[in-house]
């Protein structure tokens, strides 16, 4: 063999190894990115499916006192009443920045809850409060829950 077909071996041997591993590394850096788009979706369905169940506790804690003709305790009163208020912040924080990670559907279907919450008339009776509310924070989870399982790709 000459010097010249050793070199042009030896070229050929590094682009091909060269072009292997940055095909090898860019698939893998698409697979991560993706993962991790992945990932912060998720967590942002599940803050927003968390909100939701933390407004149905209230729902159902406030029925229950209801049902007894009692006053819930102050304690539970306080911690309820923040989980709500957090809830509801959450909720708003999702339907404005949610669009980048959140599906169009969902942000509209988080829009229509908030929608229809702040029309609810609360000077009315609150058990009638409480069953509209009820009604639509449940119709909403279930849109969210099936809108992110479609998303996400979990069966």
């Amino acid at each position: 063999m000459d010097f010249n077909s050793v070199l042009i071996q030896l070229t050929v041997t590094l682009l091909a190894s060269g072009c292997g591993t940055w095909i090898a590394a860019w698939f893998a850096f698409t697979r991560y990115r993706k993962e991790k788009v992945w990932e912060r979706k998720e967590a942002s369905y599940r803050e927003v499916i968390e909100a939701l169940n933390e407004t149905d506790e209230w729902i159902r804690s406030s029925y229950s006192a209801l049902s007894r003709d009692t006053d819930l305790p102050r304690e539970a009163k306080e911690r309820l009443g923040a989980q709500a208020k957090a809830s509801t912040a959450k909720i708003r924080k999702a339907i404005n920045c949610g669009g980048l990670l959140l599906r169009a559907e969902a942000v509209t279907r988080l829009r229509e809850y908030r929608a229809a919450m702040d029309g609810f008339d609360r000077s009315a009776d609150f058990q009638s409060y409480l069953a509209k509310l009820d009604d639509e924070t449940s119709a909403c989870l279930a849109d969210v829950v099936k809108i992110a399982r479609a998303e996400l790709g979990i069966c």
